[in-house]
C-alpha cells in the first residue's frame, strides 16, 4: 500500500515538473517574440523604412506555406513581427539572426483571405492567408503566452486589412 501512494506521489511530482516547464516555455517564448517586435519596430522607424505615419499596425505571428502545411510541428508560426496597414500596402516586418525583414503586399496584386482554424494541422489557431506572386504567407494574431483570444483578435486584424483592400 505505501508503495502505491509513493508511486503516485512521483508520478505527480513528474507532471507538475512538466507543467512548470510548459508555462516557463511559454511565457519566454512570450517575452522573447515581444522583444523581437519591439526591435523591429524600433530599427525601422530609425532607419525610416516607413516614410509615413502607419493608420494600423499589428503585432502578429506568421510562417510560411511550407511550415504551414507540415503536420507535425511543437509550434505552428516561425516567428514574431509586425502587420503594418500603409494604405495601398501592407508591410510585413520581421527580423532574422538581427537583420530586419520587410516584406510589402501591394494590395492591387494581393489576394487576402480569412483562411480560419484547421485544428489537426494548426491547432485551434485562426490564420490570415496572403497569396502574392503564386506564394502563400499566413499570419495569425499574437496574443501572448496562450492562444486565447486568438479568433478575435485575428478576425479583427483581417477586418481592418482586408476591408480597406
Amino acid at each position: 500500500m505505501g508503495y502505491h501512494i509513493l508511486q503516485m506521489i512521483f508520478y505527480l511530482w513528474v507532471l507538475l515538473l512538466f507543467n512548470s516547464y510548459l508555462i516557463s516555455y511559454a511565457i519566454i517564448s512570450y517575452v522573447d517574440r515581444k522583444r523581437v517586435r519591439g526591435r523591429i519596430l524600433l530599427n525601422t522607424l530609425k532607419l525610416s523604412k516607413i516614410d509615413q505615419a502607419p493608420r494600423n499596425y499589428f503585432p502578429i505571428k506568421y510562417c510560411d506555406e511550407e511550415r504551414y502545411k507540415k503536420i507535425w510541428k511543437f509550434f505552428p508560426w516561425e516567428g514574431a513581427g509586425w502587420l503594418v496597414d500603409k494604405g495601398d500596402d501592407v508591410i510585413f516586418l520581421s527580423e532574422h539572426n538581427l537583420d530586419v525583414i520587410e516584406k510589402r503586399f501591394p494590395r492591387s496584386k494581393t489576394l487576402i483571405e480569412w483562411e480560419g482554424v484547421h485544428k489537426l494541422r494548426n491547432g485551434m489557431i485562426p490564420w490570415i492567408r496572403f497569396v502574392m506572386d503564386d506564394r502563400s504567407y499566413y499570419f495569425t494574431s499574437e496574443t501572448g503566452s496562450t492562444i486565447f483570444g486568438s479568433k478575435a483578435k485575428t478576425q479583427k486584424i483581417f477586418k481592418t486589412i482586408g476591408n480597406a483592400h
